[in-house]
């Protein structure tokens, strides 16, 4: 299992990290504030300015490698094809959840939803509540324990929605001539030899007429052309560039509606592991709706 998110390549390109509004609301779940915000200035002070999480420019012509796409085709044939993998309809999965966010991990049970590659439903049931997140393109929403909302930051949203699925981004980088593709070849990821491309440009999949820069580093692995991680940044609403960063990894792959899916799924952000999610039963269904995904 990856254990370390990329590094920027350079130090200019990676300004020093900042907690997000959502950040701060995964660790004020089970702490108080004081001592959330105590904690973080911790773990971001030890963090070196991490590597390799695409550039902070978008090129006017993107550039999009040969190579690349080639990878990007091979992945997707792997994974079921691109035309299933578009076509994933309504999935529910249930397991168990390990929260990282105090000195004691807080386990749970969870269950997931999702509709495509752009919806999703992620509740949690642990001793002290019942902790939702909602992701659908133009928004979401994270319900806390106490059962506040609170608005999820659409770029987050975006990136949440595709939890089960890191495909997504491939998807949509071979279909859109606008997004750059970069083969950066064999790197070392975290003591393992992975190939990598680097996605770039600017998506209208996040729906609600918004256009967002895209950038993500997929991580493949050679021997199987199996995605093992996806990197991306975030960046905390009112603070310009500055950005901290997010990686999903995933591995344990199982066959679901002829497409393969991750059953286990582990969250980094900055650095710190917030959750791992262990899926024990993921199957297609006809019980998702709509209102599912409501943020109102």
């Amino acid at each position: 299992t990856l254990q370390s998110a990329p590094a920027c390549t350079s130090s200019s390109a990676c300004p020093a990290p900042l907690l997000s509004d959502s950040l701060s609301l995964l660790l004020d779940l089970f702490r108080p504030v004081t001592s959330a915000l105590a904690l973080a200035t911790c773990f971001l002070a030890a963090i070196k300015c991490p590597v390799g999480v695409c550039q902070t420019t978008v090129p006017n012509s993107p550039q999009r490698d040969p190579q690349g796409i080639s990878l990007i085709q091979t992945v997707l044939a792997t994974a079921g094809g691109a035309s299933t993998l578009s076509n994933l309809g309504e999935i529910s999965a249930s397991g168990n959840i390990t929260f990282h966010w105090t000195d004691e991990d807080v386990i749970g049970t969870a269950t997931v939803k999702a509709s495509g590659a752009r919806q999703l439903r992620l509740e949690a049931a642990v001793p002290n509540g019942h902790p939702i997140w909602i992701a659908h393109a133009g928004g979401g929403k994270f319900v806390d324990l106490g059962g506040t909302s609170h608005t999820m930051p659409v770029r987050d949203a975006w990136s949440f929605a595709s939890l089960l699925s890191p495909f997504s981004y491939l998807l949509e980088a071979a279909a859109d001539n606008r997004l750059g593709i970069k083969y950066d070849g064999l790197v070392d990821h975290a003591g393992k030899q992975l190939l990598e491309i680097e996605i770039q440009g600017f998506s209208t999949s996040a729906g609600a007429g918004l256009v967002l820069d895209f950038r993500r580093c997929v991580f493949v692995d050679p021997s199987t052309n199996v995605v093992l991680s996806v990197a991306d940044e975030t960046w905390p609403q009112g603070v310009g560039t500055k950005k901290i960063l997010h990686e999903i990894i995933y591995s344990n792959y199982q066959t679901v509606q002829g497409v393969t899916l991750p059953s286990s799924i582990s969250d980094y952000v900055a650095g710190q592991n917030t959750f791992d999610l262990q899926l024990t039963q993921i199957s297609a269904t006809s019980t998702v709706t709509d209102s599912d995904f409501s943020v109102d």
